[in-house]
Parts: structure tokens; C-alpha cells; sequence
């Protein structure tokens, strides 16, 4: 099942009343649960989860004010005013929210890495702003197919403009 922009914009109906979704991202679509597991007998490095930490820890963020633990099936709705964190059911739905923050704080800091096989994930910083925040990730591609557009990502980064950051 697929997660739906309709879905996104009742659930907000919901939770968010009188927001309106200018866009939104499914996140840990196509990211394997552990992303170190092939690597381990190999020559490869996979360094995206530790530069996604290092960035955290030089933004003096604090593990006690994530947001979001233990889910790992969770979206991202932006609205005019709001950037609504949300966790999703397992028919890919949105469930529960998990947080929510003013627009103008949230920023997210990225980088890409590619995990062979033709799997490539995007890294995500989540920072809500106020020291809220959340690590998360998002397949760009699987197997050598393109699964992007399953998750909206460049839609979602090119409203947020300015506030999406790649980590150099």
C-alpha cells in the first residue's frame, strides 16, 4: 500500500485544524533496519548514520529531546505554519502524531549514500527547532529502482528551499 497525499490531508484535518499540507515525506521508505549489516565482513564504510550523528552533536542537540522514539514507519507534513511529524500504520496510513513544531523553525540537514546493490538512502537530521529533534532516512533507490517519488523527497526539499541543508 502506498502512502496517499488524501490520507495526509484528512489525517491534518484531525490534528491539525485549519492547516493546509503544502507538501510532504515519508520517511524510512525502502531504508533497511540496519544499514551496517552488509558492510561487516566487507572492505565497504558506510559513514551516513555517523555524519548525520556528528552534525547532531556539533548542533549541541541532546538525545533527551528526540522526538519519535521507537517509531520507525513516521512522515513529515508541512504545512504553511506547521511542520507535523507523524507515525504511520502498517496499511501506510497516517496513525499518531509524534510532534509538531512552527514552520519557520524546522530545518533538515541531509546527505546521500550509496549502500551497493543499487541502494542508495538519503540521511535525514530533523531539527524542529527549540532542541527537538529526530534522525531518519528515506531510500532513493532499492535494487537499482528509483522508489524517490513513493516518498515525495524532492518536492518536499525544494518547499522547504533554504531550511534543507546537505551536509558536505
Amino acid at each position: 500500500m502506498a502512502f496517499k497525499e488524501e490520507h495526509c490531508q484528512a489525517w491534518l484535518g484531525e490534528h491539525a485544524p485549519g492547516e493546509t499540507l503544502v507538501s510532504y515525506l515519508v520517511t524510512q521508505t525502502w531504508a533497511p533496519q540496519n544499514t551496517h549489516a552488509p558492510g561487516m565482513n566487507t572492505n565497504m564504510n558506510f559513514s551516513g548514520v555517523e555524519i548525520i550523528r556528528n552534525k547532531a552533536a556539533e548542533l549541541g542537540l541532546d538525545d533527551d529531546d528526540k522526538v519519535g522514539q521507537f517509531q520507525d514507519k513516521t512522515f513529515l507534513a508541512l504545512t504553511d505554519d506547521q511542520i507535523v511529524y507523524g507515525s504511520r500504520n502498517w496499511r501506510d496510513r497516517p496513525k499518531a502524531l509524534l510532534h509538531t513544531a512552527p514552520a519557520r523553525d524546522f530545518q533538515v540537514h541531509w546527505v546521500d549514500e550509496d549502500y551497493g546493490a543499487g541502494t542508495h538512502l538519503r540521511h535525514l537530521l530533523l531539527d524542529f527547532g527549540g532542541g527537538a529533534w529526530r534522525t531518519d532516512r528515506v531510500g532513493l533507490r532499492a535494487m537499482k529502482q528509483d522508489t524517490a517519488k513513493k516518498h515525495n523527497v524532492e518536492p518536499f526539499f525544494a518547499e522547504l528551499g533554504d531550511r534543507a541543508h546537505q551536509i558536505q
